[in-house]
């Protein structure tokens, strides 16, 4: 998965040199939710759920990758300095990784299938399909001004 993840970085670092930032996050969620799902429906063999983790850990570092450069576009330099939004997105994302396995184990005991468990892991990914193509609609968004020392 690591090394699929190395991969899909520098792909991903290959296309935003040469396409549009947003069509990519946009393509590399899309396929993160459909692979997330596929593990759900392949067959419980290790080389098909290997190939599906490696397409699994390609779509999850490239798709970080390509959401860090589109910040870039979205939130001004000033915004961007202060590194409050990212700071705060990532303490989030902290939460998810803390709270996600325990919603797993309680699923599973409840008697979820792999397809159902894999279904309900893609909802999130194809919802930021979503909110990638919405980002960008309004102009970038400014920092407040930060109080001088001498007040």
């Amino acid at each position: 998965m690591n090394i699929a993840g190395a991969v899909g970085c520098v792909s991903v670092g290959y296309l935003a040199a040469h396409f549009l930032l947003k069509p990519i996050a946009i393509g590399m969620f899309l396929c993160f939710g459909v692979c997330v799902a596929a593990l759900g429906v392949v067959p419980a063999e290790p080389t098909a759920i290997f190939l599906v983790l490696a397409l699994i850990g390609f779509c999850l570092f490239g798709s970080i990758a390509v959401l860090y450069a589109l910040v870039t576009t979205v939130f001004s330099p000033a915004c961007r300095a202060t590194g409050t939004g990212l700071a705060l997105a990532l303490g989030l994302s902290r939460l998810g990784a803390i709270a996600g396995p325990f919603i797993a184990g309680v699923l599973i005991q409840a008697g979820w299938s792999r397809l159902e468990f894999c279904l309900l892991l893609s909802l999130p990914l194809l919802a930021s399909v979503i909110f990638v193509w919405i980002l960008g609609r309004r102009p970038a968004v400014e920092a407040l001004p930060m109080p001088s020392a001498t007040q």
